[in-house]
């Protein structure tokens, strides 16, 4: 990967020195870029150090930036990197789709859209989840609301609409104990 960047780097120089800096990545700066945040070992502190200062020198702050939060996150100490592993696998585990997507912001802020991503993709499935729960206590509505269906069949829906009301409680209660435990924290 390392010739890859050395080969970006030099690409990069020389476009610099043909022509004056541009608004626009080229497609050349454009992969640099790509394949300096998704880089497998994935670039350190100073090669991503370096490459910042190329792009925020041509005018491309916005890369510049994202690379220079990129550089402090691989300099951090493997205690702050196992912090940071922590937080995503307890967001992971969250049942409140609102929290989920406010650590994905967190992340996102920090450069690390690839979790930022993951976490968002689990809070659109627990979005999901509420939706289908909703739908589930519907039968319970429409059972109390018919007096003349038999007694089998209503504690049929009764069953369903019970099992669904639980499990609305527990994911309230979940969210209620990750609000106070993120608050205590």
């Amino acid at each position: 990967m390392l010739p890859y960047i050395v080969l970006g780097i030099g690409a990069l120089l020389a476009l610099r020195s043909q022509s004056a800096p541009a608004a626009a990545m080229s497609p050349t700066q454009r992969m640099v870029f790509q394949n300096a945040l998704t880089a497998d070992p994935p670039l350190n502190g100073p090669q991503l150090r370096v490459l910042a200062a190329q792009y925020d020198s041509e005018g491309h702050t916005a890369e510049a930036d994202i690379l220079l939060r990129r550089a402090r996150i691989a300099e951090l100490s493997d205690k702050d990197k196992a912090t940071l592993t922590d937080a995503f696998k307890r967001g992971l585990s969250q049942k409140d789709p609102i929290a989920v997507r406010a650590l994905a912001n967190a992340f996102e802020s920090e450069g690390l859209f690839g979790n930022a991503a993951a976490l968002r993709d689990w809070a659109n499935k627990l979005d999901v989840g509420a939706t289908i729960e909703q739908t589930a206590s519907v039968p319970q509505a429409q059972a109390q609301a018919q007096e003349q269906v038999p007694q089998q069949e209503q504690t049929e829906q009764g069953t369903i609409a019970q099992a669904a009301g639980q499990m609305v409680n527990e994911a309230i209660n979940t969210a209620v104990q990750g609000a106070a435990t993120a608050a205590s924290n």
